[in-house]
């Protein structure tokens, strides 16, 4: 099957209200994907979070406007601290800036071809422990917020406050009321680079993943450093 894409980049100045004195320029990242048939359109924005249920909001009406199904959305916070949280974002614009940025990339798709480099740091660049979620959730990563109970790390109590933020406060899980243990070896370790390519092999982008955490920029005066 024949691989299309196409990468934009979106200035989200005007989809939220202005908070700090002073913050780095707040962008999302479009990357595309287009098959035969399919498509796929990964959107990475520099915002704190969004609600689950404002994600899939923001997928149903963006789709509907692109005539293609919400799944063909996936949409994606870097949790950047010196940018915007939900109550400081207007919805309706982000939605317009996501319909503009995958019609851009309709436009301007090039065959591609990927490579993938993956590093083993070893732990010596972040601190963070991932542990797989119950009932097909995925993977709830920590950074600080947990207990010490038995001489192990238990983010029981921040995973339930987040998973109540993200799903609304009604949410409730069984499994949670028991200490939910975060060893050693659970660290996410891996530094992976995705690359793309055009036919005549110059770049067309590429995507890091890392998975870190920006805690200083949130302790900053001025918000002056980026995450």
């Amino acid at each position: 099957m024949s691989i299309k894409m196409a990468i934009t980049t979106k200035d989200l100045k005007g989809s939220f209200s202005e908070k700090w004195l002073y913050h780095d320029s707040i962008e999302m990242v479009i990357v595309s994907f287009f098959g035969d048939k399919v498509q796929t359109h990964l959107l990475m924005c520099d915002l704190v979070h969004l609600r689950f249920s404002t994600v899939n909001e923001i997928r149903a009406k963006a789709s509907r406007q692109l005539n293609i199904l919400d799944s063909d959305i996936i949409l994606h916070c870097t949790h950047d601290h010196t940018g915007p949280s939900e109550p400081e974002m207007n919805i309706g614009v982000l939605i317009e800036k996501i319909v503009e940025g995958v019609q851009e990339n309709k436009k301007k798709q090039v065959e591609a071809k990927m490579a993938l480099v993956s590093v083993e740091t070893k732990g010596e660049l972040n601190i963070n422990r991932r542990k797989i979620m119950p009932h097909g959730m995925g993977k709830f990563t920590v950074w600080t917020g947990c207990e010490e109970k038995e001489g192990k790390f238990d983010g029981s109590r921040i995973a339930i406050r987040r998973l109540k933020d993200w799903m609304g406060e009604e949410f409730e899980l069984n499994e949670l009321k028991n200490p939910l243990f975060y060893d050693e070896d659970e660290r996410d370790t891996f530094l992976q680079a995705v690359f793309f390519k055009n036919k005549n092999d110059h770049i067309i982008g590429s995507i890091v993943r890392f998975c870190g955490h920006p805690a200083v920029a949130a302790h900053t005066t001025n918000r002056k450093y980026s995450a």
